[in-house]
């Protein structure tokens, strides 16, 4: 596993070790770790949606319910075939473009050490070049049958839950103007992230008092 430099919702600057990034079904993901450990031994296990705009790549939360059944789904499947020694029906990816990559949203899991390592062995990457368009992202656990996966946030990678906003643009057929409105809806959304995440870590610490914890 390979690490490398990151930055969270504040621009902070982390470093994530990776243990898998691939695509399929022409979405990408980003497997990464903190090298974070609980009492009983788990690894905090983070896992996000690869997007990108104008060449630059970013970290989002998978907010569509189905999808994020299917990369749970996925996981345990990788982590089987691995076991087996079977082939695997992802496209792993080098990861030469996600250097400083910022990490907008994860999901976040925990595995054990030696699932950790079968999730991240038998890659064969490939050359990442395709561009991807950015929506925005959804928190929830992932279970395994092999460990118990408990959704705890990294008080390095703050989440964020975001609310979809339907826009109107106007009539234009001209490449220019499509642009500059895309840049000003991306700029928008961008704030939504980060005003999300201040309040999204309000809301887990209002919960943490009720909760007693």
């Amino acid at each position: 596993m390979q690490k490398i430099p990151a930055f969270n919702q504040n621009n902070q600057p982390l470093e994530i070790e990776i243990i898998r990034y691939f695509k399929v079904n022409d979405k990408k993901y980003l497997i990464f770790t903190l090298e974070e450990k609980d009492e009983q031994g788990y690894i905090k296990v983070y896992v996000s949606k690869i997007l990108g705009l104008n060449g630059t790549l970013a970290a989002y939360d998978i907010i569509d319910e189905t999808e994020w059944a299917n990369v749970k789904d996925l996981v345990k499947r990788i982590i089987k075939i691995n076991r087996e020694g079977g082939s695997l029906e992802v496209e792993d990816l080098s990861l030469e473009r996600l250097n400083n990559i910022k990490i907008n949203g994860q999901q976040v899991f925990k595995l054990i050490s030696n699932l950790i390592e079968l999730l991240g062995s038998n890659i064969d990457a490939k050359k990442d070049e395709e561009e991807m368009i950015p929506h925005a992202p959804k928190e929830e656990q992932i279970s395994n049958e092999a460990t118990s996966l408990v959704g705890t946030v990294s008080p390095e990678l703050e989440k964020k839950e975001e609310k979809s906003e339907e826009v109107e643009l106007p009539n234009t057929s001209t490449s220019s103007e499509y642009q500059r409105l895309y840049k000003e809806l991306f700029d928008r959304y961008q704030l939504l992230l980060e005003e999300n995440s201040k309040l999204k870590t309000k809301l887990d610490s209002l919960k943490a008092i009720i909760n007693g914890e």
